[in-house]
């Protein structure tokens, strides 16, 4: 039997069955938890804005218009919703890259087999995720968009509400940023 698509499951949901909008939450569940993860740093914050959000997708499935595809419409309240968690708590941080388990970062410091190698990768990683919880939020949130979770330009200016043209500045602007950090902190670091 061939896997309904989100505008079935969204028909149905709208028409009251919970079937298909558990379908939906099983579909996007791990996504959804993955990118809180990058903005909350906690696992139980995660939890919660994964419940939050699909509580609000729940709640306003009526008012989605089927502009854009559900999944940018739910990353956009995923993201939103993350956001407004570090609000609250006044954090400003991204998860460090090897707790949420990346499989091309798992597989690439996997993949080092000399043990100065894997130092390497490691500092490397520690030295980046440094430069990410400096950076400003709307920085952040278009490296991981685009950089991490590998959204499109357009899929990212949607879910962040902007043009394509914003997306594409704020992101050359937020890699610039990260490269000079990276710089200043190799740099200070060469001379020990």
């Amino acid at each position: 039997m061939p896997q309904e698509t989100d505008e079935q499951l969204i028909s149905l949901a709208r028409e009251g069955d919970t079937e298909a909008f558990e379908s939906l939450m099983r579909r996007y569940r791990a996504r959804v938890f993955r990118l809180a993860m990058r903005f909350t740093r906690d696992k139980d914050d995660s939890e919660e804005v994964l419940q939050e959000v699909f509580l609000t997708v729940y709640q306003k499935l009526g008012q989605f218009e089927g502009k854009s595809s559900f999944s940018t419409w739910l990353y956009r309240v995923a993201v939103n919703t993350a956001l407004m968690r570090i609000r609250v708590r006044d954090k400003a941080e991204i998860v460090p890259i090897d707790e949420v388990h990346d499989d091309l970062i798992l597989e690439g410091a996997e993949a080092a087999k000399a043990p100065e190698d894997r130092l390497i990768t490691e500092e490397a990683l520690a030295e980046i995720e440094r430069a990410m919880i400096s950076m400003p939020l709307d920085f952040k949130t278009v490296i991981i968009l685009r950089d991490i979770e590998s959204f499109t330009n357009e899929e990212t200016a949607e879910i962040m509400g902007l043009t394509v043209a914003a997306v594409k500045s704020r992101l050359h602007r937020a890699r610039a940023y990260l490269r000079k950090r990276l710089e200043d902190l190799y740099n200070s670091t060469k001379g020990r």
